[in-house]
């Protein structure tokens, strides 16, 4: 058993390095986004990326400047991807998309009027 520690230690740090090299980048699915309905249905994945859908909400601004669009509730650095859409770039009222119906630009809702 004590033989077997030190050669564990050695394949563990000899397969870490081996992915370091490789430069595995993780997914960029939103692990809380649920993919199963609250009934217990499996959602539509490709319908969720419909443009036809897509709602840009709300544009802020980080400290050190850099804009983030807050699309259906989620948050989007510029060159994130969402589905097969690209966030290629955030202006003050709007967002351009890049994915399967080509470039779109979404236009940042003013929403209900108040008096």
């Amino acid at each position: 058993m004590k033989k077997r520690f030190p050669l564990f230690i050695g394949l563990l740090l000899f397969s870490s390095s081996l992915l370091l090299a490789l430069d595995v980048k993780p997914s960029k699915r939103d692990p809380f986004w649920p993919l199963v309905t609250s009934t217990g249905e499996i959602r539509d994945v490709p319908r969720l990326f419909q443009i036809e859908e897509m709602k840009l909400q709300e544009i802020k601004y980080s400290a050190d400047g850099k804009a983030t669009a807050v699309i259906n509730g989620m948050t989007f650095w510029q060159k994130d991807r969402w589905g097969s859409y690209q966030l290629k770039e955030i202006q003050a009222n709007a967002v351009v998309l890049e994915g399967p119906q080509g470039t779109v630009t979404l236009q940042l809702s003013s929403g209900p009027a108040t008096p």
